[in-house]
């Protein structure tokens, strides 16, 4: 027996069940869970207020310096089908503890990147890890508990989400005020967390029945039907529009208009 939560396993993965009545709090399943989710909004919350500065110390246009967000988020929207997918082919703990890793290098290096091209590679290499998280936490979740308990899991994680994304703003604001490159060093804090997760979670048993080509075109083939895209055309609008209209704009805007200073303009990302 684990501590991993009340539900029926995943079948591929075989995560046992516990008692149902175990406090899915004390579940480490759920803590690696809400800590993954709680770096995500690290992506981009973090990153918006010091767009100005960014755009200043590498000399480059206001459209130039938000592909540092467009970059990182559109990444993320594309493959997170097939991210979905490798995670239900190898396992969601090495999927997630892979993306912890990943988030941590790519945005630890960020902070020394020598040029605004290696900063945006960066920055998409960041938001394939990041797709990563949000895939596999809520494949998690939804593996390892049922009924009431899963429900009361997921609302606590978007409620941390929701906490990271109107606290981290502000954040950011205020470490750009010390240099350009400081955000970018909160992204080490994966790198516990990613140790945490290798530690703790089960590793699952994976059926491996087909592979290589012949799995990733059947996975293709599943994703291409109309119901498949309908909802993945929804959610890459609605992070579009989210992400180019708020995020990206209002702080160019914030700071030639008003003179706000990063963390004034972290404030009012967050109020919004």
């Amino acid at each position: 027996m684990n501590e991993d939560g009340v539900g029926e396993a995943d079948v591929a993965e075989s995560v046992p069940p516990e008692p149902a009545a175990r406090v899915p709090w004390r579940s480490r399943t759920v803590q690696v869970v809400l800590l993954s989710t709680l770096l995500a909004p690290l992506g981009v919350p973090l990153v918006a207020p010091a767009l100005p500065v960014l755009r200043d110390t590498f000399a480059v246009s206001d459209a130039q310096a938000s592909l540092l967000v467009s970059a990182y988020f559109a990444v993320g929207v594309v493959i997170s089908p097939l991210v979905g997918l490798i995670a239900d082919r190898i396992g969601r703990k090495r999927v997630l503890v892979t993306s912890l890793f990943a988030f941590a290098v790519a945005g630890g290096a960020a902070a020394f990147a020598p040029s605004f091209e290696a900063l945006l590679v960066l920055r998409a290499l960041q938001g394939t890890a990041a797709a990563g998280l949000f895939i596999t936490t809520v494949t998690l979740v939804g593996d390892v508990f049922s009924g009431a308990q899963r429900n009361a899991v997921l609302g606590v994680n978007i409620a941390v989400l929701s906490t990271g994304a109107a606290l981290f703003p502000i954040l950011g604001g205020a470490l750009v005020a010390i240099s350009w490159n400081v955000p970018f060093l909160l992204y080490l804090l994966a790198v516990p967390v990613g140790l945490f997760a290798a530690r703790v979670l089960p590793e699952p048993d994976v059926e491996r029945e087909t592979h290589g080509v012949t799995y990733l075109a059947g996975a293709l083939r599943s994703l291409a039907n109309r119901e498949a895209a309908l909802l993945y055309g929804t959610a890459f609008t609605t992070e579009l529009l989210t992400f180019g209209a708020l995020v990206t704009a209002l702080p160019f805007l914030l700071s030639a208009e008003f003179a706000l200073t990063p963390v004034l303009i972290g404030l009012v990302i967050t109020a919004g």
